[in-house]
């Protein structure tokens, strides 16, 4: 079936429910008519014929659940159904509403802060060209943790490096504040 099709059958089905329900009805009814008319060519009477065909068929109520759950409409009648079913719920327990809305709404907060303070920092490119390029050079301690570069090692690295298009030097600032009560790091 075309997509085209299967579309305008979906929107027809949910608009229109009780038609696209007729619609079911009669295709069964048509195709037992047809698979009766073909017994009764075979020689057996128009009674056993529509027997026999029902037999072949099987439950029309099922093939009509079966035809029913085979397109998408069927995805949204369900969702629809799943929502109403959960807002009765909330309905008859405020309480319990108002919990689980205050915490999804927390939750949300908290993750949307948390993103937006993360994003910029580890998932957004540097603001300067070639960001991926900038490197930070420094000493390592018999331990193998990093160890300040020395203002000796900076000036050694320009005069040979001839690999990197500029070099910049950089001192952690680690200001105290102090006053009349105990020093403070800021």
């Amino acid at each position: 079936m075309s997509l085209w099709r299967q579309l305008t059958r979906g929107l027809r089905a949910l608009v229109d429910c009780p038609a696209a329900e007729r619609d079911v009805a009669d295709e069964v009814e048509h195709f037992l008519d047809e698979a009766t008319a073909a017994l009764v060519a075979q020689g057996l009477s128009r009674e056993e014929a529509r027997r026999a065909a029902a037999v072949e068929f099987g439950n029309a109520a099922f093939v009509r659940e079966q035809v029913r759950e085979y397109g998408w409409e069927n995805v949204i009648w369900s969702f629809a159904g799943d929502v109403r079913y959960g807002l009765r719920r909330l309905r008859s327990a405020p309480g319990f509403a108002l919990v689980c809305i205050v915490t999804l709404a927390l939750g949300i907060g908290a993750s949307t802060a948390i993103f937006s303070a993360i994003n910029p920092i580890l998932f957004e490119p540097l603001p300067y060209p070639r960001a991926s390029r900038i490197m930070m050079i420094s000493d390592f301690g018999v331990n193998g943790s990093n160890l300040d570069v020395t203002f000796g090692t900076y000036r050694e690295v320009s005069a040979r490096a001839r690999s990197f298009d500029a070099l910049a030097v950089m001192k952690p600032w680690q200001p105290t504040l102090t006053g009349s009560a105990e020093p403070e790091r800021l």
